[in-house]
């Protein structure tokens, strides 16, 4: 018969509520929400990143075709002003030498253009391919901080948890030991 009164104790001992639980879960509820919002904050800056990474190879490569734009217009607009320059009337032979004469000067600026042109053709090129690269490296990379973050977050859930339980115990531990000291201080 006394084994069942210490028995029944227990269980009215374990099935009894704690004071400290309400506290101790507010604690751990409100480090778990942080946490969880820390985690939200964290995976929001890494699409602010590459949202302007994206943005800003967006602007360098509408900057890169105003400029090849307002190129193209000047020569069209240069070509137009010495077209209006050539005499009207003038005699046929020296027409067609003039012809002759602006049509290797023609040539030679041609080639001089293209010569000239070419490391700034490349250098837009090859920014345009960095940029993309730099996209690509960027995203991979955040993928890669994503995944170990996930597995890092998995595993420090459940330290978290453990933690919470040994907090917990060790909180009715100590209430259960004032109780005794109460209900011995008492009698």
């Amino acid at each position: 018969m006394t084994q069942k009164k210490s028995e029944q104790k227990k269980n009215e001992q374990k099935e009894q509520e704690y004071l400290s639980d309400s506290i101790v879960n507010t604690i751990w509820n409100q480090y778990e929400g942080a946490l969880q919002r820390s985690r939200k904050l964290r995976e929001s800056r890494y699409e602010a990143y590459i949202k302007a990474l994206q943005e800003s190879t967006k602007f360098s490569s509408e900057y890169r075709n105003t400029l090849k734009t307002f190129y193209e217009e000047t020569k069209k607009t240069n070509a137009d002003v010495i077209n209006q320059i050539q005499p009207k009337n003038s005699e046929e032979k020296f027409l067609e030498k003039r012809q002759e004469l602006r049509d290797q000067w023609k040539n030679v600026g041609n080639q001089w253009e293209s010569l000239f042109l070419t490391p700034i053709k490349s250098s837009f090129d090859v920014a345009e391919k960095l940029e993309k690269r730099a996209i690509e490296n960027s995203k991979t990379y955040l993928e890669n901080l994503k995944k170990s973050s996930k597995e890092r977050s998995a595993a420090s859930d459940e330290y978290i948890k453990l933690a919470r339980d040994t907090h917990q115990k060790f909180v009715r531990r100590v209430e259960d030991s004032v109780k005794v000291l109460v209900s011995v201080g008492d009698k």
